[in-house]
């Protein structure tokens, strides 16, 4: 029984690990210092350092992209001339 909840316990902390770098990755940060330290508490600690990335992520330090691409400005069409 206590093999089971180990590898239980495992998978939600190796799916919570994948989820915290997919969102890291998508994540635009307001300081490159800041970006490095939860990149490296995310990598070398993975349970503690995800926990620690959303909680900061919900304090406001670090917000979402929301480019979706260059020409993205209304009107601003590459194929139209005029």
């Amino acid at each position: 029984m206590q093999n089971i909840l180990f590898q239980i316990f495992i998978g939600i902390s190796i799916a919570l690990w994948i989820w915290t770098l997919m969102d890291f990755y998508e994540s635009k940060f307001k300081n490159s210092k800041f970006k490095v330290v939860c990149f490296l508490m995310i990598l070398l600690l993975p349970l503690i350092g995800s926990i620690f990335y959303f909680q900061l992520k919900k304090n406001d330090n670090i917000s979402f992209k929301k480019e979706v691409g260059h020409n993205s400005k209304k009107g601003n069409h590459s194929f139209s001339k005029k």
